[in-house]
């Protein structure tokens, strides 16, 4: 009896199944051969079509992960915030470029694919794993998608996005720039799906992290490497190195640095998990150095207001560590000013957080044609939504410039079409009601995360809630001054994170009664469901475990 093979007998809604474990692994790898002989077929068709290196890596590179993403289906969400951490949304141009011309937002035709394939790796990948997640639920007698409590809202700004590109087409607007407009907020919802579907347990939190901290940690060695090496510690050199770059990194990656930066304030102050903190500081000098070199304000000022967002939140969760809390904020408060009056009138690297402050006071040269650009271009923007304030505009119209906007790239494709206040572009493009749905979402998402975060007995948990309302108060923040709204990267990791932060009240840990470990062979099903009383899968084991 000792080697006997167990027998599972599992409960449906038509009686009781027998599954033996040899018949169920023999199935598993018959569905697995196909799915290897289909991705096959594929890469050699998809071949077939074009020889370009490009093109070819990217469409490898996808095949080799599907099967990956079939067996576990989390694994796209991990590749969805690596990705929005990692590749750059356009290509840079310089010669040491190697994430920003990879096909994960680029389309497969602009690598080099043929002219009809016009999605990108990213929404490859985001299908496969939600088809992936639907079918093995409706397997389960399941809703094939768990939606979870923001669906609702995110849903309602989303069915104004559609009645807006209905709205902008039909009004003469240009389709594929419309297209190219609601790209980025589908990719919010679509993000938010698949964070609710594949998060089920506490143990995923810190892969997630420890994925971002390892996408940082390489942006932040490309960026030194092109400041130290490729532009030989001279930024003056940018534009003629890189044909469509005006800065050493893309201008998002200083958002991201800066998050990368609050991250570790979060893991210092709430000690989360010293494993992390500890290798993210080691990981922290190159970073740093591409965050100065990148020379972003917006970067700059989401740091600053993420800093005192995480004192704020620490110092009212936080209650034993207060006289800590205040021994900091004492010091910060005795340094800042030393620091601010010695780097007030510098040029150096070390001294562009003043330089960001600065500009916002007494703006000159390079900030000043910027401040004024994006007030003009506000004015512009508020006498477009006067035009049609109800409905909006619709996407793909061009934008009316009743003022001409000073510094103005024309270089770039749809400098027409979204302005630099993405805030105002929402009001512009889907009217009022898609405003207030866009603003209730944003509102609904933040307080959601609040509330988690006060309730939660876990400091991990509690610590990823804090992340979520840091970044998602400073992509406001960024959707104000930079084009945070249609930015890919932004908008990934934004939706993740509003999926991520419904499924932490979910885990046993959030109320601090976390129960045995489970088995790492545990069915899709069993981990989705909390261990709650009145909840537990019908399964029934006969024989030796």
């Amino acid at each position: 009896m000792a080697n006997q093979t167990p027998v599972i007998i599992s409960a449906s809604g038509r009686g009781f199944a027998l599954r033996h474990p040899r018949l169920s692994s023999i199935r598993q790898l018959l569905v697995y051969g196909a799915l290897a002989f289909l991705v096959l077929f594929i890469g050699v068709v998809s071949g077939s079509w074009s020889d370009e290196p490009g093109y070819i890596g990217v469409v490898i590179g996808i095949l080799l992960v599907l099967p990956l993403i079939w067996n576990r289906p989390a694994l796209g969400l991990y590749i969805t915030i690596g990705g929005a951490f990692v590749f750059e949304t356009f290509p840079l141009g310089f010669p040491d470029s190697i994430t920003d011309d990879s096909g994960f937002f680029q389309t497969l035709r602009a690598v080099g694919g043929p002219r009809f394939l016009i999605f990108n790796g990213f929404e490859i990948i985001a299908v496969f794993t939600l088809a992936a997640v639907a079918l093995r639920r409706i397997s389960e007698k399941k809703i094939p998608l768990e939606t979870g409590p923001l669906f609702l809202a995110i849903s309602f700004y989303m069915a104004m996005v559609m009645f807006g590109f209905l709205n902008g087409v039909m009004r003469g607007g240009n389709i594929e720039a419309a297209l190219w407009e609601i790209r980025t907020q589908v990719y919010l919802f679509v993000a938010y799906l698949i964070a609710v579907n594949t998060i089920s347990n506490r143990k995923q939190l810190p892969i997630i992290f420890w994925v971002i901290i390892g996408s940082v940690a390489l942006k932040g060695l490309i960026g030194s490497w092109r400041f130290l090496v490729t532009l030989d510690g001279e930024l003056r050199g940018i534009t003629s190195i890189a044909r469509s770059a005006n800065s050493v990194m893309a201008h998002e990656e200083s958002y991201l640095f800066a998050l990368f930066f609050c991250f570790i304030l979060i893991l210092y102050l709430f000690r989360s998990h010293r494993g992390q903190l500890t290798v993210a500081i080691l990981v922290m000098a190159p970073v740093v150095l591409s965050f100065l070199t990148n020379q972003r304000r917006a970067g700059n000022l989401v740091l600053i207001l993420g800093a005192a967002l995480i004192f704020v939140m620490a110092f009212y969760l936080l209650r034993s560590r207060r006289k800590h809390l205040l021994v900091v904020c004492l010091l910060m408060a005795m340094i800042s000013p030393v620091y601010l009056a010695a780097t007030w009138t510098s040029r150096s690297i070390i001294a562009e957080p003043t330089r960001a402050v600065r500009s916002l006071i007494f703006p000159e040269g390079r900030d000043s044609t910027s401040n004024l650009s994006r007030e003009i271009e506000a004015v512009d923007l508020k006498y477009n939504i006067q035009s049609s304030p109800l409905y909006g505009r619709g996407y793909g119209r061009s934008i009316i410039f009743y003022i001409p906007v000073p510094g103005i790239k024309y270089d770039f494709v749809y400098w027409d079409i979204v302005p630099h206040n993405t805030i105002l572009w929402v009001w512009m493009r889907i009217g009022i009601v898609g405003f207030s749905a866009f603003w209730f979402m944003s509102g609904r998402a933040i307080v959601h995360s609040l509330l988690v975060a006060k309730n939660a007995r876990d400091k991990y948990i509690q610590s990823t809630a804090v992340f979520a309302v840091v970044t998602m108060l400073t992509w406001l923040l960024m959707a104000t001054f930079d084009m945070g709204l249609v930015d890919f990267r932004e908008m990934l990791l934004v939706g993740a994170l509003m999926g991520i932060v419904t499924r932490l009240p979910h885990m046993p840990e959030y109320q601090g009664t976390s129960e045995v470990e489970p088995d790492e062979n545990t069915t899709a099903e069993h981990e989705q469901v909390p261990n709650i009383p009145g909840n537990r899968p019908r399964t029934l084991h006969i024989g030796p475990r």
